[in-house]
């Protein structure tokens, strides 16, 4: 009786051991996954504003020839 009561002692232990493995896994791969996802978030962002900058740059340069010709 004494060594079945050890035996479920140690299988609680191996599977608490085990399932707290897991848990850390998991939140190493959530992390991961967040880190990821901010970087792409981050590209999309200096993408867009890279466009915004060229469309200003565009208008700008338009706007100086406009003046060129008018003189």
């Amino acid at each position: 009786v004494l060594s079945g009561v050890v035996c479920q002692g140690i299988i609680l232990c191996l599977l608490d051991h085990e399932i707290e493995s897991k848990i850390k896994e998991m939140e190493r791969t959530k992390k991961v996954r967040q880190r990821q996802e901010d970087r792409q978030r981050d590209r999309v962002t200096d993408t867009r504003e890279t466009k915004i900058k060229r469309q200003r740059e565009k208008e700008t340069e338009k706007e100086k020839d406009r003046d060129r010709e008018r003189i």
